[in-house]
C-alpha cells in the first residue's frame, strides 16, 4: 500500500479462482499486509498482525447461525471486516466502509469454498516457517 515500501513474500495460498498473499513489510517486520485476489477484483490491507490470519481461518470454518464479523486489519485508516451472514445461505463479505462509500467482495458457494481453502494453504505455509 505505501507508495516506495518493499514488502517480502511471507505465505501464500491459491484455490480456485483465489489467492491469498500475505506480505511483510522490509523496513517494518511488525507491519504486515494481506491480499485477497479473485477474478473479479483484489483487496490489499494491512493486517493487524500476523495472527489475523489464524483468526481468519478460524472464523470462517466456525459454525454459526447469525450474523457476525471480525475486523482483520485496516486500508487508509478505515477498518476491514470479514462478515458472516447466515441464513438463508451461506455468505461471508470482505467488506471496508467509510464516509464515502463502501467496497466490497462477497463469497458464497464454490468461492466461498476456494476463500477457505486458499486461506488454510496460507496459514500452513506461514505456520511452516
Amino acid at each position: 500500500m505505501g507508495g516506495n515500501a518493499e514488502w517480502g513474500l511471507v505465505a501464500y495460498g491459491r484455490s480456485g479462482d483465489v489467492e491469498v498473499q500475505i506480505d511483510e513489510s522490509l523496513s517494518d517486520s511488525e507491519v504486515w499486509e494481506l491480499s485477497i485476489e479473485t477474478n473479479y477484483g483484489e483487496f490489499r490491507f494491512r493486517i493487524l498482525s500476523i495472527e489475523t490470519v489464524d483468526r481468519m481461518h478460524e472464523f470462517l470454518n466456525a459454525s454459526r447461525s447469525d450474523w457476525d464479523e471480525l475486523q482483520l486489519g485496516e486500508f487508509s485508516g478505515e477498518p476491514v471486516l470479514l462478515i458472516a451472514d447466515h441464513p438463508p445461505e451461506e455468505q461471508y463479505w470482505v467488506r471496508i466502509v467509510s464516509t464515502s462509500g463502501c467496497v466490497e467482495f462477497r463469497f458464497v458457494d464454490s468461492g466461498l469454498t476456494d476463500l477457505r481453502a486458499a486461506v488454510e494453504s496460507a496459514r500452513r505455509n506461514l505456520n511452516s516457517e
